[in-house]
């Protein structure tokens, strides 16, 4: 069995993030929590998320970086994630969640499934029509130089002045023949530009392929925009890696697929492709879990324990139910 290392990226729900780590406790798991500088925590509740493991070592990464959605600092904190994992001890399998995030099995069947499928990646590959359709090479095309700005809390009108600028710049950089695709092309990368899901479940090979092609990145994808879905591809690509990925199948956001990062993430109801569905602890999103877990999926997301107390419970059942079946 090797060890596990599994990195947290939060921003909020401190009490949520704690009955993550607890539900994350395993004596072959590190568990490596990182709160967004921008953020404020308290020590009590930092004591509070790093007292929620008995078995685990639970690591509080430093707060080094300012991760803005969108910008290219959601490649920076997870490079920079990786890499202090990575450097901290070793591991067969490196998963990264978002606190938002809960698993929908035990830590002995999330073993037994990856020692069972050593040397494979589990990552989600998105639908490449989509990517064609909606034009999202534009996101790696031009240069982006607004993608620091909160837009997601900004006023409607100050979201209107952001959108009219975005699409000026873009304008005028069609106007001066600005292209960044080509020099990926110069590179050796070519069409298609394959995007995943940025939460994903690598081995320690795919991290080293990561941390190896840093200049890359940089040269590649600083000022881009959203480009944490589209780099990834790039650099499975480069180290010849696409071949250990366990399930390649673009998803189509239907309830009956296998996500291939095995987390299952309703995409198909209200929010659609922008807004995954917050699970409830309606009987309904209970069932459909169930359906998830039938799948294969081994986590989930998206939860809110504060409005969904009895979530909580549900996964704590689940867990249990797994867990005496091989007592």
């Amino acid at each position: 069995m090797g060890k596990h290392a599994y990195i947290i990226m939060a921003h909020n729900k401190f009490e949520q993030l704690a009955f993550l780590v607890s539900c994350l406790d395993h004596p072959e798991n590190d568990i490596f929590v990182y709160i967004d500088k921008s953020k404020k925590i308290t020590p009590e509740e930092i004591d509070l998320i790093q007292n929620s493991a008995t078995q685990s070592r639970v690591i509080m990464v430093p707060r080094t970086i300012k991760v803005a959605w969108g910008d290219y600092s959601q490649i920076e904190g997870e490079q920079y994630l990786f890499g202090y994992a990575y450097n901290y001890d070793k591991y067969s399998y490196f998963h990264l969640l978002s606190g938002m995030d809960l698993p929908l099995v035990s830590q002995r069947k999330m073993h037994e499934f990856f020692d069972a499928h050593q040397g494979q990646n589990f990552i989600t590959r998105f639908n490449d029509q989509e990517f064609i359709d909606r034009d999202y090479y534009r996101k790696i095309k031009f240069y982006h130089l607004s993608t620091r700005i909160p837009v997601l809390n900004l006023n409607p009108f100050s979201k209107k002045c952001w959108i009219l600028y975005r699409r000026a710049e873009q304008n005028i950089q069609k106007l001066l023949g600005v292209n960044r695709l080509k020099s990926l092309a110069k590179d050796g990368i070519f069409e298609p530009y394959h995007h995943y899901a940025n939460w994903k479940s690598i081995t320690s090979e795919a991290v080293e392929a990561l941390l190896a092609d840093r200049e890359f990145i940089e040269k590649h994808f600083k000022h881009t925009f959203c480009a944490d879905e589209v780099y990834f591809s790039m650099v499975m690509s480069r180290a010849n890696l696409i071949g250990t990925i366990y399930h390649y199948d673009e998803v189509r956001d239907i309830p009956d697929e296998v996500q291939g990062n095995l987390r299952y993430i309703d995409w198909w109801s209200e929010g659609g492709a922008a807004h995954p569905h917050v699970w409830t602890d309606s009987e309904e999103d209970k069932k459909q879990l169930d359906k998830g877990i039938a799948l294969g999926h081994l986590f989930s997301r998206k939860f809110d324990l504060d409005k969904y107390p009895g979530v909580k419970d549900y996964i704590l059942s689940k867990i249990s139910d797994e867990e005496a079946k091989r007592t």
